[in-house]
């Protein structure tokens, strides 16, 4: 899911949400960074996701990967603020204005 913004039910999860940087707005913690390690977990557990249920006899899985979901962090430099090849400015032909 990605780091999500706390609510005001005072509900806590039981582990920080993970996402790109641990940002959930730009300058505003959330949650913590992924390791490179829980990246390549990640990407193998959609994959994994993906083969189920293409033997259980699907023929297209849909990911919602937009409205600040995971990957959607990724691709936004306020939430994505990595250094390694996981990081910058990940779409690399949007103009300027994209990233501010």
């Amino acid at each position: 899911m990605g780091v999500v913004a706390p609510k005001d039910t005072g509900w806590l999860p039981p582990a920080y949400f993970e996402g790109p940087s641990g940002y959930v707005a730009p300058g505003r913690i959330g949650g913590v960074a992924m390791t490179e390690s829980d990246i390549a977990e990640t990407i193998q557990a959609f994959a994994q996701a993906a083969a189920e249920s293409r033997a259980l006899g699907f023929d297209a899985v849909e990911i919602h990967g937009a409205h600040g979901y995971l990957i959607d962090q990724f691709f936004w430099h306020p939430t994505n603020q990595r250094t390694d090849g996981y990081g910058g400015r990940t779409l690399p032909n949007a103009p300027d204005s994209l990233w501010n």
